[in-house]
């Protein structure tokens, strides 16, 4: 074995396939049968490690995904996958995929975009508003999911108001036209981002629908 450890050799247990080799400094390493390092201790994290890691996770500072060590190369391979599915419209298979990553990050704007786009097919506003909000929130600048924030608010105020709630529909479209208003915002003199003209066409029918309501 070529290990420069092997001078300090102070303990060695073996079998057929393997052998272990005890420094003087502690540490425990695993050779295979062609004398090949394959493991050893300084590759492990520690009992404090472990501790530290968990402790982080429960207070929020790292998500379940770097708990777990998996990478964000990794999720996103897998986000792909559920993309496909959802613009093929299979919205449950792709809800239940981006549903498992954001459990693994919840940090990450993109998995609640996407799920607000789900949930927004789906019409399940309150879920889907719940989504972009959280998308927004961690990431200001999309201006693609305030627009679908504001989009979903005016169905959401819609709903509401044929269910004969009234007070919670002007609510819901008050708070459409704010957020439709930030994306234009956020859109500056950009007349060419399609989700800002969306969002400035979406303004113009909330201000039709105002002025059928002061009519009637």
């Amino acid at each position: 074995m070529s290990n420069e450890n092997q001078n300090q050799v102070v303990g060695t247990e073996s079998n057929e396939d393997i052998t272990v080799v005890t420094g003087d400094d502690g540490i425990e390493r695993v050779f295979d049968a062609d004398g090949d390092d394959i493991l050893n201790e300084e590759d492990c994290c520690s009992e404090e490690d472990i501790e530290e890691a968990i402790k982080g996770f429960i207070l929020g500072d790292i998500t379940l995904a770097q708990l777990e060590g998996i990478s964000a190369e990794e999720m996103y391979q897998v986000a792909d996958m559920g993309y496909d599915l959802f613009e093929e419209g299979k919205l449950e298979d792709a809800r239940k995929i981006f549903e498992g990553l954001y459990t693994y990050n919840p940090m990450d704007a993109y998995f609640h975009s996407v799920l607000g786009s789900i949930y927004q097919k789906q019409e399940k506003f309150e879920d889907a508003i719940r989504h972009y909000t959280s998308a927004v929130e961690l990431y200001s600048e999309d201006i693609t999911a305030w627009t679908n924030l504001g989009e979903t608010q005016m169905q959401h105020a819609a709903a509401l108001q044929s269910a004969g709630k009234s007070e919670e529909a002007a609510v819901a479209f008050s708070n459409a036209v704010e957020c439709l208003g930030y994306a234009v915002e956020q859109a500056g003199d950009d007349d060419e981002n399609d989700s800002a003209l969306r969002a400035r066409a979406l303004i113009n029918v909330a201000a039709s629908i105002y002025e059928a309501r002061q009519a009637s």
